[in-house]
């Protein structure tokens, strides 16, 4: 299943790059799964090799910044979790080359959600437990739809590439927390 919502994530990206003449085209690859204070981390392994499509400035929201729509695809290297996500981003000029990029967007994954709860009445203490060590030992994202905060900080290299450092979180902001 995973392989199959990677290469479906991978064909919507791509067929998207072409339809939406993009502005901009990115790639990069991610530490993936880390404990930094918003996540919970140290479950999957592996990179994310991540893919996708920025709009112009959207001139009709300069009301709200001009903000760019993107589109991107999300690949674990080592069986985790995989996404695509639609969202919008700002680029904020900090100098003639250096800039910030915060972004907010939603993501569709293809990760654990709905693990059983280990307060179910009427379980044994033994099937308790195991709920309790699957909950230790697996993340459950909660919900398939997540969102997607993320920002950059930039540098203009040249007038066609950039190159960028980013930070990219999915989460279900604990919203539908069972237990």
């Amino acid at each position: 299943m995973k392989h199959v919502f990677a290469a479906a994530a991978a064909v919507f990206v791509l067929s998207a790059a072409g339809a939406t003449s993009a502005q901009e085209v990115f790639l990069g690859v991610y530490w993936h799964d880390f404990s930094d204070g918003l996540s919970i981390g140290d479950y999957e392994d592996g990179a994310q090799i991540m893919g996708g499509v920025r709009s112009a400035p959207i001139e009709s929201l300069d009301f709200v910044g001009r903000p760019s729509v993107y589109l991107l695809g999300a690949v674990n290297t080592d069986g985790g979790t995989n996404y695509a996500a639609l969202g919008l981003s700002w680029r904020v000029q900090l100098s003639e080359r250096f800039y910030l990029r915060p972004g907010l967007g939603v993501a569709v994954h293809d990760g654990d959600v709905d693990f059983p709860s280990p307060f179910e009445s009427g379980i044994g203490e033994a099937e308790r437990q195991r709920r309790f060590r699957r909950g230790q030992d697996e993340i459950d994202l909660g919900n398939r739809v997540l969102f997607e905060p993320e920002i950059a900080l930039g540098y203009q290299a040249t007038e066609r590439l950039a190159v960028e450092l980013s930070y990219v979180h999915v989460s279900h902001a604990t919203l539908d927390y069972r237990y």
